[in-house]
């Protein structure tokens, strides 16, 4: 196999740049279309303009030359995109389909054909008539129809899971069935049927917990009068580690004084 060679690097000249610049102020233009004429990107444009504004690039400005008015009337036709009818820009409805792929952007515009032309839809998200047609007329593919088989049986699995299973435990179960599946494909079958896995609850309160039990039982400690030592004692048992080793330790305190009265520490086994 041959080794890769290096890569290659544009170098740019300066009237290059100017030239660029110059096509992105006209008005109208957007500089994203500018840059994909020039097959620049975006942000290198963005550059070369603050370097103009800050004064680093400098020059005599190049004439417009025969291609140059031909990449700038084609920046301006992909600018002049038909608004809709209302004359309002693309709904924010539609912010999921701007970047996926032409299937999506057919499904919303067959979803909101009432409200708005075909024409001027295709026109706003860069599609065709044409396509948009031959997309209602085409056949399911077969992957599709395996999709639609597949939604079947992962929503089986997480029903029978009580609606505990996410996409890893699905697919497990799937593969223990003898359906060989990957993790990302059933993700994106459970996010299109809107199935989302969800966390059991680790604890359970009981109808009379611990608020309800010292509730009941009145506190005489508050009541209760200390004016000098060894008139109330207090006691309390906990546990602690100790040289790898779980043990329990208990202290009597005098509560006037606050002195520890006796303490005392046990082995004790591995709390639960």
């Amino acid at each position: 196999m041959a080794k890769p060679g290096p890569q290659k690097i544009n170098r740019y000249g300066l009237a290059f740049k100017l030239r660029a610049v110059m096509l992105s102020e006209q008005p109208g233009v957007l500089i994203k279309d500018v840059a994909e004429s020039l097959c620049i990107h975006p942000f290198m444009l963005s550059k070369w303009r603050k370097q103009v504004r800050d004064g680093e690039l400098t020059g005599k400005v190049p004439k417009l030359e025969p291609v140059a008015v031909r990449e700038l009337q084609a920046a301006r036709s992909r600018a002049a995109v038909p608004a809709p009818a209302d004359g309002a820009r693309p709904a924010k409805k539609s912010y999921p389909v701007c970047l996926r792929s032409k299937a999506a952007i057919f499904a919303f515009i067959a979803a909101n054909r009432q409200a708005h032309s075909v024409q001027t839809m295709c026109a706003l998200y860069g599609v065709t008539r044409g396509g948009f047609y031959a997309w209602q007329q085409r056949q399911p593919s077969a992957r599709s129809c395996q999709d639609a088989q597949l939604i079947e049986q992962v929503r089986n699995v997480h029903q029978q899971s009580r609606g505990y299973y996410g996409s890893p435990r699905v697919v497990g179960q799937l593969r223990r069935q003898g359906l060989v599946i990957g993790q990302r494909r059933v993700a994106r079958l459970m996010r299109q049927a809107k199935l989302q896995g969800r966390s059991a609850r680790l604890y359970r309160r009981s109808k009379v917990g611990q608020r309800a039990f010292f509730a009941s039982v009145p506190n005489q400690q508050r009541q209760m009068q200390v004016l000098a030592p060894n008139q109330a004692w207090v006691g309390d048992v906990t546990y602690l580690k100790v040289a790898g080793q779980w043990r329990y330790l208990a202290v009597v305190m005098d509560r006037h004084s606050r002195r520890i009265v006796v303490g005392a520490l046990a082995r004790a086994e591995t709390p639960r």
